[in-house]
């Protein structure tokens, strides 16, 4: 976990979010299925990585506050991008990822209790410059004690 302190969170919580999305995504194999389980990364791919993969990265995170204080309910923002080399290919790993995470309710997912997980409000595709490469991102909250 990276110690770091961000977002109103103690420390090491921001990294909390990728951990819970990584994690859960590993343990579905519709989702593995497509990329094998060192096919999603946390943050960055490797540069070596084929696609089709997937990237877990940290939007936004918060402690919510309650009547006394900071609650160590946590609650992160991520943002998941399904890379494939091609547009049906990219959407595809999008459709698998968001059937793994938009309906995660009060599980236990590797070290957190009480996570649930819900679709944001980003869905948007795009590819590289020279179109060897599609990606379609995804947001999705995180919360988790």
């Amino acid at each position: 976990m990276v110690n770091y302190q961000g977002g109103g969170c103690q420390a090491g919580q921001t990294m909390s979010s990728i951990q819970i999305t990584v994690d859960k995504l590993k343990s579905v194999s519709a989702v593995t299925s497509v990329t094998g389980k060192g096919g999603i990364y946390p943050i960055a791919a490797k540069q070596t990585s084929k696609p089709p993969f997937a990237v877990c990265n940290i939007a936004d995170t918060r402690d919510r506050q309650m009547l006394d204080g900071a609650g160590k309910f946590y609650t992160g923002r991520v943002q998941v991008d399904c890379i494939g080399l091609t547009p049906t290919s990219a959407v595809s790993l999008g459709d698998n990822v968001l059937a793994a995470l938009e309906d995660v309710v009060k599980e236990t997912v590797g070290d957190f209790t009480g996570v649930d997980i819900m679709f944001a409000d980003t869905d948007f595709t795009d590819h590289s410059n020279d179109m060897s490469t599609y990606r379609r991102v995804l947001h999705f909250l995180v919360t988790w004690r």
